[in-house]
């Protein structure tokens, strides 16, 4: 195994496409459905990465970032999104600067 991966996404066939997708390239990919489900995963185990969805139910992807630097420094996020109209990156080590490009 390369590492653990943590995908988070309200919409179920993204979550099952990429647990797909990272698991055959040698990944062990856990999942969850929501924000909330995802920090009582990773304050349970370590993970390398977070894969997660900008907008969710309840807790956004946002706020899932910044409580996952408090929980685990090291763990790197990705944010992902189809709701907006541009590219959007946030870094996990400054969350409330973006880099957009539109």
């Amino acid at each position: 195994m390369t590492g653990r991966l943590l995908v988070v996404d309200d919409e179920r066939g993204i979550v099952v496409a990429l647990k797909g997708l990272f698991t055959k390239e040698g990944y062990e990919v856990e999942t969850a459905e929501s924000g909330e489900e995802a920090l009582a995963k990773i304050r349970a185990g370590l993970f390398r990465v977070v894969i997660t969805d900008l907008s969710l139910k309840g807790m956004n992807g946002l706020d899932l970032m910044r409580s996952v630097r408090q929980l685990d420094p090291g763990c790197s996020v990705l944010m992902i999104t189809w709701n907006r109209p541009a590219f959007t990156f946030w870094s996990a080590s400054s969350p409330d600067s973006a880099v957009s490009t539109s």
